[in-house]
């Protein structure tokens, strides 16, 4: 990557996401089944990921979101964060979440 040229945009941690309207979801055993009925996908979530996106469901902001995880998963808030960004870039990318 060149000096200048911008870094892959994550998303911005301020804003809000929620699960998009489409998307089927159920909670096995700790882990989330979801279906995205547009191509039938089925993508399933280990806890930490299950945990983020119970947390999406309910509603809750990004920075809650990261108190809780800090809480749940005794890490640092930097990594939360991280954490957090990565799961949210990936649920954009698959089509699961949407910006608020």
């Amino acid at each position: 990557m060149k000096k200048n040229e911008p870094k892959e945009k994550q998303p911005k941690i301020s804003k809000k996401f929620r699960v998009k309207g489409d998307i089927t979801h159920r909670i096995i055993d700790n882990e989330a089944a979801i279906v995205r009925p547009s191509d039938g996908t089925l993508i399933i979530l280990n806890e930490s990921g299950t945990f983020i996106f119970k947390n999406l469901v309910r509603g809750l902001s990004p920075e809650r979101i990261i108190k809780k995880i800090v809480q749940e998963f005794d890490v640092d808030p930097e990594r939360a964060e991280r954490d957090l960004n990565s799961f949210l870039r990936v649920m954009k990318r698959e089509a699961i979440i949407e910006e608020v």
